[in-house]
């Protein structure tokens, strides 16, 4: 038998194509490694099943109009406010104390306005109810702390010097102690009731409120460093805020819903801000456009990972096959009288800012944070998103068409011998339903947290845009330190630049309501509209509360000068250096 002849042609060689194809592999496990790492915080939680339902009630019931209007007017109360205090005539600090009494109006009536934010969002998320902390309380509380405040201030600047130097640090001692007292005096006795639960929240209150005074140190450091170095602390910044949310997520174990902080995040909001304040400081055109295409890069990364996660539940239906599992759990439950009483459904909350039942939970006890975060960690916690989808394995998945034809009041159907689990006092004969349905309440709070850090960035572009044309225009501008030395050619450069960020910011909003309804069937645009409603004191503190302290750390007359020398002159010609 004729052995054929070994070929002696030379193999071409692939070494090249192998470990370029290994580089791309490698960098992509990296890539999905950071944004484990960086998003961690999105799968701590889950819905509760009154709040899917109350989801669903809302997207059905909900005209179109209205969640148009409240998305777009959602921004308007704190820029309208600003506005307002900025209309109030300022003379010059050099005139002195005596010449300057409207500046002291307009700053007790800012430190009311963002004491009053403040008050907002720590009632929102303490769930204080309104017949122990009233918004009437809140504002005597608010306008009681920010004049006695302002009286100590003005006595401060007459026997030492105005502007005071940083007098925004200096009177934060006497702020506390009026606020403390303020609350002492207006809610007397019935502070004791929530008095361990008020000091539970301190922790996370203090982590949110450094996140501040942090953010506008990296802005007051961007303005004055050169090119290159603006272009790293763009780089470093996604991780800077990602390192912030997770030490802040650290302490939300205290929350009875923890949507109301970590949905909410001020993180979010002021680091947007911020993101605009260094596109309208950035040193050259090519830091403009990395700080334009890393955002926007990472923007449509996390949306495109997020729609990649092996989350169990059913195509472009799930909400809706969500909801069937609950009632038929529900009418199962309520075949037995003694278990009735625990299976109603809860009503309207007295709680202040709920107008729609239900909140998120916690998956993880406060001591399990670190143990979360190492050993479940990336890549894994997807796949064990909650006790119950743990229960059953991947290859247990129920067949979508049979949960399409689900029987809701079929309990002889189920052998008696068969154990049952729970949700939020729902039992489920099926394992595949439960995990069908805890993932699907762990995928809708995921979809919460991605779509209000979407908005935030685009709405905060927007605003931001907008505050500077405004106040560019007024006769507060020779005042503002964003606006001292900045040419006409440049504030309009500016200008520009912030147009295009927020075009591509709302361009990654829409890209993921399109895509979270292609693939889920959630409807992230009417999901956006009720938790901005449901939590609409949260939102409304936090943001307004971030634009009252940019205005008042960029007003002159409160004395921040970080050259030190303080000659306000130099100040206000642009060349304190």
């Amino acid at each position: 038998m004729m052995v054929p002849a070994k070929s002696t042609e030379a193999v071409p060689a692939r070494l090249p194509a192998i470990r370029k194809s290994g580089v791309i592999a490698r960098g992509g496990r990296l890539l999905r490694r950071y944004y484990d790492w960086k998003n961690v915080h999105q799968y701590l939680g889950r819905y509760s099943t009154d709040k899917l339902l109350s989801f669903e009630e809302y997207r059905q019931t909900t005209s179109v109009k209205r969640v148009i209007a409240i998305i777009v007017l959602t921004p308007v109360p704190g820029l309208v406010l600003i506005l307002m205090l900025a209309a109030i005539p300022l003379n010059s600090p050099l005139l002195g104390v005596t010449r300057n009494p409207t500046f002291f109006v307009q700053s007790a009536l800012s430190y009311s306005v963002m004491t009053f934010s403040l008050l907002l969002f720590i009632r929102c998320s303490l769930r204080l109810p309104q017949s122990f902390y009233s918004h009437r309380q809140a504002v005597i509380i608010s306008v009681a702390t920010a004049c006695l405040n302002e009286l100590v201030m003005v006595v401060v600047a007459a026997f030492w010097r105005f502007p005071t130097p940083f007098r925004d640090v200096v009177g934060i001692p006497s702020f506390m102690v009026f606020f403390v007292v303020s609350h002492k005096v207006v809610l007397g006795r019935r502070l004791n009731h929530y008095s361990k639960k008020i000091l539970s929240y301190l922790p996370l209150l203090c982590a949110q409120s450094s996140t501040l005074i942090i953010f506008q140190g990296i802005a007051i450091i961007f303005q004055n460093v050169p090119d290159w170095a603006q272009a790293l602390i763009t780089v470093l910044f996604p991780m800077v805020r990602s390192v912030i949310k997770r030490a802040i997520w650290g302490f939300a174990f205290c929350l009875e819903d923890i949507s109301t902080d970590v949905t909410l995040c001020v993180v979010e909001l002021f680091g947007s801000l911020f993101q605009n304040v260094c596109i309208q400081n950035a040193r050259s055109p090519g830091v403009t456009a990395l700080i334009i295409v890393v955002d926007f890069v990472q923007a449509v990364l996390e949306t495109r990972m997020y729609l990649r996660h092996n989350f169990i539940v059913d195509g472009r239906q799930a909400t809706l096959t969500a909801v069937k599992i609950i009632e038929s759990g529900r009418a199962d439950c309520t075949s037995n009288p003694k278990e009735v009483r625990n299976l109603e459904k809860m009503g309207r909350s007295e709680v202040i800012q709920e107008t729609l039942r239900g909140h998120s939970v916690m998956m993880y006890s406060a001591n399990a944070w670190t143990r979360f975060s190492k050993e479940v960690g990336p890549g894994n916690y997807r796949r064990t998103s909650s006790k119950i989808a743990c229960l059953s394995s991947d290859a247990d998945a129920l067949s979508l068409a049979s949960i399409q034809s689900l029987p809701f009041s079929a309990p002889s159907a189920v052998p008696a011998s068969t154990p049952k689990l729970s949700i939020d006092n729902v039992e489920i004969s099926h394992r595949e339903h439960a995990k069908l349905l805890s993932q699907t309440l762990q995928l809708v709070f995921a979809s919460e947290v991605l779509v209000f850090a979407e908005y935030s960035e685009f709405v905060c572009a927007v605003i931001y845009g907008v505050y500077t044309l405004s106040l560019y225009h007024t006769p507060y501008a020779k005042y503002n330190l964003s606006f001292i030395g900045l040419t006409e050619g440049s504030f309009w450069a500016s200008l520009v630049n912030s147009a295009v960020y927020t075009v591509f910011e709302g361009l990654t909003l829409l890209f993921l309501f399109i895509l979270a309804r292609a693939k889920y069937g959630l409807s992230t645009f009417y999901q956006l509209a009720f938790v901005l409603e449901k939590y609409w004191m949260g939102v409304q503190g936090k943001l307004i509360g971030s634009l009252s302290l940019i205005f008042i750390l960029n007003t002159v007359h409160h004395g921040m000068d970080f050259s030190l020398h303080f000659d306000w002159q130099k100040v206000l010609d642009g060349t304190a250096m």
